[in-house]
């Protein structure tokens, strides 16, 4: 991934990049009502796996639908989901360790490197940004894989790939809810796969 090595105003759309967004925009109301009916059905899906949760919307109606969001029990069931769905050819969007997306790996504002002097320079922070942490911030964002929802998915496109996120997920997930039980409890769980048949969990 390409490195920012200093601070910018990012600031990179020209006329052409202003002329499509100006055509998208009138087919806003398709792209949002198609979104959200892949969302809806995405959340029924991915809902039949134990211990996996969603993020919470604060107003659901107005939700633009562009990304769904998977939320994990633990740093390690997300990165195992995260290895497993990209083997599946889903892919993912990692968050905690992009660092395009997160403070972790955002250098150059630790180290204030920009082209040009600023107050900061000179007066300091009251805060040294090197050495904050984010404890809320990382036990949430290191739990959260997220994914595009496309506007363009047919109803066999979707259900195609819905079966490869669930497929990994639902691998990763049923090792977590066998771990996270007693081995008693585990022998006798019966598992619903992805195609509706039912197995004992491993353990």
């Amino acid at each position: 991934m390409e490195p920012h090595p200093i601070m910018g105003t990012n600031y990179r759309i020209g006329e052409i990049n202003a002329a499509i967004g100006l055509a998208q925009a009138r087919k806003l109301p398709y792209i949002i009502s198609q979104q959200r009916k892949h969302k809806a059905i995405i959340q029924s899906r991915l809902s039949k796996i134990p211990g996996l949760s969603f993020r919470k919307q604060c107003d659901d109606s107005g939700d633009s639908a562009t990304f769904f969001h998977l939320l994990f029990p633990s740093e390690a069931t997300a990165r195992a989901a995260h290895k497993a769905m990209g083997e599946s050819g889903v892919g993912g969007g990692y968050w905690y360790d992009n660092m395009y997306h997160y403070i972790k790996q955002w250098h150059q504002v630790k180290e204030l490197s920009m082209p040009f002097r600023m107050v900061a320079h000179e007066l300091g922070l009251p805060q040294d940004l090197k050495t904050m942490t984010f404890p809320k911030s990382d036990a949430l964002l290191s739990r959260l894989i997220s994914f595009n929802i496309r506007v363009t998915w047919t109803e066999a496109e979707l259900d195609a790939y819905l079966d490869k996120v669930e497929g990994a997920v639902r691998k990763v997930m049923e090792g977590w809810w066998c771990r996270s039980r007693s081995d008693r409890t585990c022998r006798s769980l019966r598992m619903v796969t992805a195609n509706g048949s039912t197995k004992h969990c491993p353990g």
